[in-house]
């Protein structure tokens, strides 16, 4: 298939493409995720983000340690549950999601309201 101009179908196109060569290449411990794209007519660009296989790891690491710092008690608690950490964030740095799936950010203020404070920690 040719391809004149860029479309909202011709961006599909493309993408469904790029992730299966993406897949194909064989690189071993690196996942790769195709992202954001923005279109001209004559002009295409996408974000692509390369992620060691220990990535998401790092990510629950992090989480772990902030909720700690923040004297947050717990990750999960009536339904609800944070699932993300922002360090860039500063002023709403918790993504949760609450029993249906809904995703709300939060302060660490918030958060400890709606988790609890820690036990033990002044």
């Amino acid at each position: 298939m040719s391809i004149t101009k860029f479309d909202r179908n011709a961006c599909r196109i493309v993408r469904a493409r790029l992730e299966e060569v993406l897949a194909e290449a064989g690189i071993e411990g690196v996942e790769f995720e195709v992202g954001n794209m923005s279109f001209l007519p004559n002009q295409l660009t996408i974000k692509v983000v390369g992620k060691t296989e220990g990535a998401a790891d790092d990510q629950h690491d992090l989480l772990v340690s902030m909720t700690r710092l923040d004297n947050i008690g717990s990750l999960e608690k009536n339904g609800w549950k944070i699932i993300e950490y922002h360090s860039k964030k500063p002023k709403y740095p918790y993504i949760v999601t609450d029993g249906r799936g809904k995703r709300f950010k939060m302060t660490p203020g918030q958060a400890r309201m709606q988790f609890g404070a820690a036990q033990g920690v002044n």
